[in-house]
């Protein structure tokens, strides 16, 4: 027994020296590796220091329209996006090795008039960037004073009315009875709540309104003290001159209205039981439990200014370049 456990005594210690000489060779190994990180990490930021600036400098890191990509553009944007913002934010001056850049093309693409929002931006390397955004997207024209339109974005932004032709003003819903003129320029808010709510409006009705054959949104206020308020209800109009009583827009309306999801549902019903919305002279889609119609007055006629402005729009690239 005694010879059994001296045998046994033995075969550990061995395998202890051996795992000693194991850990003491990993740590020679462990503190030869970190010291040649510690020297290259040296090395490296030297050579940054006296050269890095030149290397960032170089074509090959410069910031280019090549370099640059965003989701593709709507076919509404006539404009090309990219070239615009990297000549008008001199991005082309910016290095990709530049922890910044990702940020000031950030900024660069945020001020541009037809995007709406920059999600994110993201550096592959040193060789591209990936910009997430939303564009911004055209919902009605806004009457101009005298002639012409303004185009509107859903949010009530103010668009390049000489990006739009003659012909793409019938392609939106056209807006009457507010402020003629926007106050501020391109890319800036409208400046009237009722433009605002119109477009929230044609945004609800965006899949149905050309099958429904609506032309314009009209505002319309009990007396000239609230034409600037929430007292504001709105008016749809046929291009046959029928016009609809919307009510509020949409998340604005009282306790006892429609929702916007059931006004249109109920204007795309009614469409196809009679074939279209023409033939009473109003509908009233304002009370939660139905909707109301009043029949048309024998030897009435609708409303003509929707045929007569349809026939010839215009678009309000006169206005704008006599506001510039």
């Amino acid at each position: 027994m005694s010879a059994s456990r001296r045998n046994r005594n033995s075969w550990f210690s061995r395998q202890h020296d051996l795992l000693k000489t194991l850990v003491q060779h990993a740590r020679s190994s462990v503190g030869s590796i970190g010291l040649l990180l510690v020297i290259a990490t040296a090395t490296f930021a030297w050579a940054w220091a006296r050269w890095g600036s030149e290397v960032a400098r170089h074509p090959r890191f410069s910031v280019s329209i090549e370099k640059i990509q965003t989701p593709p553009q709507p076919t509404w944007i006539q404009s090309n996006v990219i070239e615009e913002v990297v000549r008008d934010g001199n991005l082309e001056n910016l290095s990709l090795l530049d922890h910044s850049t990702a940020l000031k093309v950030d900024r660069a693409f945020a001020l541009h008039r037809w995007v709406r929002r920059v999600e994110r931006v993201d550096k592959q390397s040193s060789r591209r960037l990936i910009v997430q955004l939303l564009y911004r997207r055209p919902a009605i024209m806004v009457k101009a004073d005298p002639d012409g339109f303004w185009p509107v974005d859903t949010e009530g932004y103010l668009l390049p009315p000489n990006e739009f032709s003659e012909l793409q003003t019938r392609e939106f819903l056209h807006v009457r009875g507010v402020t003629p003129q926007p106050a501020g320029g391109v890319g800036t808010p409208y400046g009237d709540e009722r433009v605002n709510a119109a477009a929230r409006i044609a945004l609800a009705l965006d899949e149905v309104w050309k099958d429904l054959e609506l032309y314009a949104i009209e505002p319309r206020a009990a007396n000239r003290a609230a034409v600037y308020s929430s007292a504001v209800t709105y008016e749809l109009v046929t291009r046959k001159g029928t016009r609809i009583v919307w009510g509020n827009p949409p998340e604005k309306e009282r306790q006892a209205e429609a929702s916007a999801a059931d006004k249109v549902q109920r204007l795309v019903e009614y469409a196809q039981r009679h074939g279209s919305l023409d033939g009473p002279s109003v509908i009233d889609l304002t009370d939660f439990r139905a909707m109301r119609i009043t029949p048309r007055i024998a030897g009435s006629l609708p409303d003509n200014d929707s045929q007569r402005e349809s026939r010839v729009p215009k678009s309000a690239q006169q206005s704008a370049s006599q506001q510039r």
